[in-house]
């Protein structure tokens, strides 16, 4: 079935897709990659291990994306970050 597009149930057709469809399909490949990319699993952080340099680059990303410590916290618990390193990471930040 080399070159045969299935277009319906019970129809083929012998045609390409269009430029404008192949643009729209590596699009969407595209941000479908780049959001698996930037998606981090944040169970397995500990914040004691981070270094105060650590911690105010995370605040500046926060900044940097216009989120406040509430906002980033809420991102970081979705993200998986237990609430008992959130908690730790506040008192980092507020000390």
């Amino acid at each position: 079935m080399h070159g045969i597009y299935i277009s319906g149930i019970f129809t083929a057709r012998k045609t390409k897709p269009s430029n404008a469809m192949l643009k729209r399909f590596l699009f969407l490949v595209a941000i479908l990659v780049t959001t698996m990319l930037s998606a981090q699993d944040l169970t397995g952080i500990k914040v004691d291990d981070l270094s105060d340099a650590q911690i105010r680059a995370i605040l500046a990303q926060g900044k940097e994306r216009g989120m406040d410590i509430n906002q980033g916290e809420q991102v970081a618990l979705s993200m998986g970050l237990p609430a008992a390193e959130a908690a730790k990471f506040r008192q980092r930040v507020e000390a």
